[in-house]
């Protein structure tokens, strides 16, 4: 594949992510503000989806399918481009998935008896969680598309997917802590 190619992918990659993390947000503030959720049913929802998407990506090993083009054609180039290293990479990932899925099952349980609180935020707080989110993940693909992008070898990956995940994992605990204090310092006088 030669370099305009590989940017053509890219972008129709970044285009179908952006619009498919949109299209999943608006179901959310939808789905939010139409029907009265409690955290304990929003917790085993979301965990429960997440243990799907894990499980079937574990189930599928090392397939490149996806029910959009566009993303077999970019998992088909970097599967070739990291060799071994894609397999660690998405493994590692659909086990993080796995324990994040576990997480929120496990917070439904424990959301269970806290009086069913209904899940309700502030308007203004939900999108800038929702931008933050949208902005984070565009940042780790530009950085993942660059480095695999440039790499001449599948050696050029070694330690890849530790390093990644470490920084990944760094940088989440960073903003989630930035996030308490801001919406600490936005709901406190």
């Amino acid at each position: 594949m030669d370099a305009n190619q590989v940017s053509n992918m890219r972008l129709r990659q970044a285009g179908t992510i952006n619009m498919l993390i949109l299209v999943l947000l608006a179901l959310f503030f939808i789905i939010v503000n139409v029907f009265t959720l409690t955290f304990s049913q929003f917790y085993l929802t979301a965990g429960i989806l997440i243990l799907i998407q894990s499980v079937f990506g574990l189930i599928k090993r090392d397939s490149t399918k996806s029910i959009f083009p566009i993303l077999e054609q970019a998992a088909e180039y970097e599967k070739e481009k990291m060799g071994s290293e894609w397999y660690k990479y998405k493994r590692t990932g659909h086990i993080w998935s796995l324990v994040l899925g576990c997480m929120f099952v496990l917070q439904s349980v424990l959301f269970s008896d806290s009086g069913d609180s209904v899940f309700d935020l502030e308007i203004v707080l939900m999108l800038i969680i929702a931008f933050t989110v949208f902005i984070m993940i565009n940042v780790s693909l530009i950085i993942h598309f660059r480095k695999v992008d440039q790499a001449s070898t599948p050696s050029a990956f070694k330690g890849y997917t530790r390093k990644s995940y470490a920084a990944a994992f760094g940088i989440g605990i960073a903003l989630g802590i930035l996030l308490i204090f801001f919406i600490v310092s936005l709901f406190l006088p």
